[in-house]
């Protein structure tokens, strides 16, 4: 179902946006904030760009290593990967990748 549009009462404040752009730039995942924040996908993007907003490339400098560790236990355990990355706010190529890294 689509988001209505933003109006401009309804747009974030500063003190939003900066929270939306730092924990971008922590390496939660645009689809998490989009959903958490009820901005279209789009809409978020743009926010972003126009801050100029940069994640880190590497998940694990998005994860800390208890992170990686209890993703691939509940990964071990039988959690789908698509679960996993929507909790760790990361994509299901980087669920999958931590697996292969880890050797399951």
């Amino acid at each position: 179902e689509p988001r209505p549009a933003w109006r401009l009462a309804d747009r974030p404040s500063g003190d939003k946006v900066r929270t939306i752009i730092e924990r971008f730039e922590q390496g939660t995942a645009k689809r998490v904030l989009a959903d958490e924040y009820e901005i279209g996908l789009t809409g978020l993007k743009d926010l972003l760009r126009k801050h100029k907003a940069h994640q880190p490339r590497l998940v694990s400098d998005r994860l800390s290593a208890e992170d990686i560790e209890t993703l691939l236990q509940a990964f071990h355990e039988g959690t789908p990967q698509w679960k996993l990355a929507k909790q760790y706010g990361i994509s299901v190529t980087s669920v999958k990748g931590l697996v292969r890294w880890s050797g399951a």
